[in-house]
């Protein structure tokens, strides 16, 4: 089994801040998730977090209109660009500074970006990597405050820039000296947080917090020349217009070549390549000039508004209020049509931090920060398209299925969810509990799921219908830490924390039918063997205890004492290994047939975390896993724990370190910088925070007599590090959770070439050759000793079905699991379902005894095989199922042709 795996995908987290994009067919949103960007396709109902990492948390995306170039800026102003198509990293440049918005041009010719009190527009970058991929194009500056907002004009010749001086401002790209800057003033108490072009660009609407929304209309007048007077205050009126004075504001820093850009090159402002000519003189200050024509007030129930969104095609605009109300708005045009609210809905028990709108205005997308939440809702329809929420507090445990196609995890909001691995969604959320929960299980041979919590109860529950068939509870109230059931799902076992015991219960009556004593410490950790029903315990006592459920003396118990306290214990696949991970930072394996310690690994270096902002030195903290797993062949294990380091271990007589994983590069979590300066503790001050300035202002302030820091605070730092990993039963990867959420790992086969038992004949033309000669099970042998995807199918689809059980039972059974492995990768989205079929059937009828004999090492293969036409069948079932009423509705209508049809 390899080791070589990396990042796949990120659940359990949709939404944290920043803005939400849609693609320019509608179809896929990007959400912002820490220093991440997952991608919703909202036609497959999958979710793909791209595989990049920002430095910190994401503050803004943006993405070119032909979907080819996105970017994402993080809080420090860093920006990465990316090959949207690919997931690859091209560029990487700095703003210097924080941006708060940031657009393309319609024509996708320029990037528009805010830098405090100016708006810079660069050249859009080339896909191709350079030594110098931004070039700037234009500074203009004249801005009161901090720019909050922008957008652009259909023809791209203008921007509007929204600000925190309660006023909007119009810029040309144009150097036209006959264009002045026009200000959008009046009305507005507090910042604009949205600047917007009408459809056809007779109207400018500004929308700031307070809810006030202004619209602006242009009013053409007669052309009339002026005689440019020879003075200094003239010239100044000229160049800035009579509502604002000052220096230069306007900045020309074309210089270069044109390049090969899909994008365009760099650009002459005087002529303005590759933008289109309509309208280009319309807003000059001789020709007419912006006056106020309406003002609507659109916040509800006194509260603010904290997101809006405006979709030029379809002249609809929607906002988003803090009380997690958002309403669309058909907006005003010059043939006639009136404001007016088209929808209004409660999205949300908390503020609504984002909200957008799809480009055919039928999908609007909406993000809460507090919740974690991500809603696409359809409003013709007042359907959901999408609704996905992460756990609102941190995960505490996750298990996998037995087939590895569903993840359950818990966490601190008392809430149970169920993840499909292939999508990456939620697909169920059980809220029965009361308190945290502290662990769950999905039973090996049943379709149930039992978590544990700190309210003294274990709930299970059906998988089939989702819902809670059973309560286990105690004689007394106790706080439960752990839960596991046996290689049958008949016995359910939780660990208590307060009186040190493990109780037993009966899944089918539900009967409390023993205590196990003996602990003195809470009980942290329970765990089954797979082959017998030997329960392994271990507790803050220093031990680990074996159990045999069935013997009814209890003294013959095996107690295995360890250094320090054990925080988790779990059993090797084939029942000869036990391992348990302790405070002291140590992995012991022990063997369970002899119970004594086959090997110790020292973790404490290779988990090694980065320095904490309270952290006097570097690793004041000794760092340590609080949670292992096996692979499914049991020749390693996993660990993770209280560090941003997860660490893969051979399980054998070395143990050596085969891999370190980083969960994350955020520098906003505590313990990610190994050497970190003051900016990056400053940084953690507000990581957790919201980016509205009222509340950056209450943290601001002290308590009376405070002189160094703010002792009134409660707020925690979050650090890096996992509280629970999860070896995939399938073999192809492991999940884990971490401050992140839900990381998953894996790796891709067809990139693995792993050649054995080669001779000179073992060549591409020997295998081609052999298929020509009809020598069909030398070529599939040759192509799986070379293992390569290309001619493993070759050769695979070469047999006729004739031919099938020849070449099933010749195949030697040393290959048989790179055999397997083939199908079952190639199942879930093969052509030839009935002839894949046929090999699993003879494959299974003339190798069963040598599969029931080596079940282990071969358990991989065999649920990556099951998953794959698990999935098959779930979906041919729905579509017969669907024909079969079709058809009987079709015989009712003509009852005479029943007896033909049949």
């Amino acid at each position: 089994m390899t080791s070589q795996f990396q990042f796949q995908n990120l659940c359990g987290t949709v939404y944290r801040k920043g803005n939400l994009v849609f693609t320019s067919d509608g179809n896929r949103v990007l959400s912002p998730v820490g220093n991440r960007v997952t991608c919703f396709d909202l036609v497959q109902s999958t979710s793909v977090t791209l595989p990049f990492e920002n430095h910190c948390s994401i503050q803004r995306i943006a993405l070119s209109p032909n979907d080819l170039l996105l970017v994402s800026v993080d809080e420090d102003g860093k920006a990465w660009f990316i090959n949207f198509k690919l997931g690859r990293v091209i560029h990487r440049f700095s703003f210097n500074g924080a941006v708060r918005d940031l657009k393309f041009s319609p024509c996708g010719n320029f990037l528009a970006v805010t830098h405090e009190k100016e708006i810079r527009v660069w050249v859009t970058p080339s896909l191709d990597c350079g030594f110098r991929p931004l070039q700037p194009h234009r500074i203009f500056k004249g801005l009161f405050d901090d720019a909050t907002c922008l957008d652009w004009s259909s023809d791209s010749r203008y921007i509007i820039a929204g600000t925190k001086a309660l006023s909007a401002r119009l810029f040309s790209l144009s150097t036209s000296k006959a264009f002045v800057p026009h200000t959008f003033s009046g009305g507005h108490t507090l910042p604009i947080i949205g600047a917007f072009f009408s459809r056809d660009e007779d109207f400018i609407y500004t929308v700031s917090k307070c809810g006030v929304l202004n619209i602006w209309i242009w009013e053409e007048k007669p052309v009339v020349e002026v005689t440019q007077p020879n003075n200094k205050k003239a010239k100044m009126m000229d160049n800035w217009g009579s509502d604002s004075s000052g220096d230069e504001k306007e900045q020309n820093l074309n210089f270069g070549n044109e390049s090969d850009n899909p994008f365009g090159g760099i650009f002459q402002s005087e002529d303005l390549v590759g933008v289109e000519d309509n309208g280009a003189n319309r807003y000059l200050t001789k020709n007419g000039k912006f006056l106020l024509q309406a003002r609507h007030f659109i916040k509800q129930e006194h509260s603010k508004v904290s997101s809006v969104a405006y979709n030029r095609n379809k002249n609809i605009m929607i906002v988003g209020l803090e009380s997690g109300v958002f309403s669309l708005y058909e907006m005003p045009t010059t043939d006639g049509t009136e404001f007016a609210m088209i929808h209004s809905l409660s999205a949300s028990t908390k503020k609504i931090s984002c909200v957008t709108i799809s480009p055919s205005a039928e999908w609007i997308a909406i993000g809460s920060t507090k919740l974690g939440q991500l809603v696409v809702w359809e409003w013709k329809s007042e359907s959901y398209i999408l609704k996905q929420q992460g756990h609102s507090t941190n995960m505490s445990c996750l298990c996998y299925s037995a087939d590895g196609q569903t993840i359950a995890t818990g966490g601190r909001d008392s809430k149970v969810k169920l993840w499909n691995v292939a999508s990456g969604l939620c697909f169920a959320t059980f809220a029965e509990h009361t308190q945290p929960i502290t662990a769950v299980h999905i039973a090996h041979s049943k379709h149930a799921l039992f978590s544990s919590s700190f309210d003294g109860t274990v709930r299970a529950y059906d998988l089939l219908r989702y819902r809670c068939f059973r309560i286990f509870v105690t004689p007394n109230p106790t706080q439960l830490t752990s839960v596991s059931t046996n290689a049958s799902g008949d016995i359910v076992v939780a660990g208590s924390q307060d009186t040190f015991e493990i109780f037993v219960w009966n899944v089918q009556t539900g009967n409390l039918v023993d205590i196990l004593s003996g602990h003195t410490g809470p009980v942290s950790g329970l765990s089954f063997s797979s082959t017998n029903d030997l329960l392994a315990s271990c507790s803050w006592d220093k031990t680990v205890r074996i159990w045999n459920l069935y013997d009814n003396a209890k003294q013959n118990t095996e107690i295995w004492d360890h250094t320090s306290e054990v925080l988790c214990v779990r059993w090797s696949p084939n029942s000869k290994q036990v391992s348990s991970c302790t405070l002291d930072g140590q992995i012991w394996i022990w063997d369970t047939q002899n119970g004594v310690v086959i090997n110790t690994i020292e973790a404490r270096h290779d988990v090694m975390s980065g320095v904490r902002k309270h952290d006097k030195t570097k690793n004041a903290v000794v760092s340590n896993f609080n949670s292992i797993s096996y692979s499914v062949d049991g020749t390693m294990i996993l660990g993770g724990g209280l560090s941003k380091y997860l660490c893969l271990y051979s399980s054998s007589e070395n143990c050596v370190l085969l891999d370190r994983f980083q969960v994350t590069h955020n520098k906003n979590f505590d313990g990610v910088a190994d050497q970190p300066t003051s900016k990056d503790f400053a940084r953690l001050e507000y990581a957790q925070s919201d980016d509205s300035d009222e509340e950056v202002d209450k943290r601001k302030l002290n308590l009376p007599g405070v002189q160094s820091g703010d002792l009134s605070s409660r707020r925690v730092l979050p650090a890096a590090q996992t509280s629970g990993v999860h070896m995939s039963p399938s073999g192809n990867g492991f999940a884990c959770i971490s401050t992140e959420g839900l990381l998953i790992y894996g790796y891709d086969r067809s990139f693995f070439f792993d050649p054995t038992d080669l001779d000179v004949d073992c060549t591409v033309s020997g295998v081609k050759s052999a298929i020509a000669d009809g020598q069909f099970t030398k070529a599939l042998v040759m192509s799986v000793k070379l293992n390569e995807v290309y001619l493993i199918e070759e050769a695979y689809y070469s047999v006729s079905p004739e031919n099938i059980p020849t070449v099933a039972e010749q195949f030697p059974v040393v290959f048989l699991d790179r055999l397997l492995g083939f199908i079952g990768t190639h199942v879930s989205s093969a052509q030839y379902l009935e002839f894949d079929l046929l090999w699993c059937h003879h494959l299974l009828f003339f190798k069963g005894p040598y599969l029931r004999l080596n079940a282990a090492h071969l358990l991989g293969k065999l649920r990556l095989l099951h998953k794959a036409l698990a999935t098959h069948l779930e979906d041919l079932s729905s579509m017969c199922e669907k024909n079969h009423y079709t058809l009987e509705y079709l015989l009712t209508l003509n009852p005479n042709n029943k007896d033909q049809v049949e």
